[in-house]
């Protein structure tokens, strides 16, 4: 059986490939695919497991984004150096036409940055 750790890291191994991959992330999408991509649940209580589910992968999806919330300077991880900046990140979440989506740094658009 999976824990919730390994649910948590698979998910925010998706959202890091991507990331790299320069791919924008909206949460909405990536939960449905999630859900697609562990959808061979069967049996009378299949819809219980799947309502579960939903929520908890969209929970974490949220989570793993949100991790790429802008941070202090004095945080740890690798910066990213552009001129006028005292730290960037590889990606940050914005909003777009009223939704939530995490966006590598070098696809913001001026405005965002």
């Amino acid at each position: 059986m999976r824990s919730k750790t390994d649910v948590t890291n698979e998910i925010r191994k998706l959202v890091s490939d991507r990331v790299d991959a320069g791919v924008i992330v909206r949460v909405e999408w990536l939960t449905t695919e999630i859900l697609n991509m562990k959808a061979d649940i069967h049996g009378d209580d299949a819809d219980f497991y799947d309502a579960c589910g939903v929520d908890f992968i969209k929970d974490t999806v949220k989570r793993c984004i949100g991790q790429y919330q802008p941070k202090a300077a004095t945080s740890t991880d690798a910066q990213i150096v552009m001129e006028g900046f005292d730290h960037m990140q590889k990606a940050y979440t914005v909003d777009r036409e009223g939704e939530t989506v995490l966006v590598p740094v070098d696809m913001l658009t001026d405005e965002e940055i």
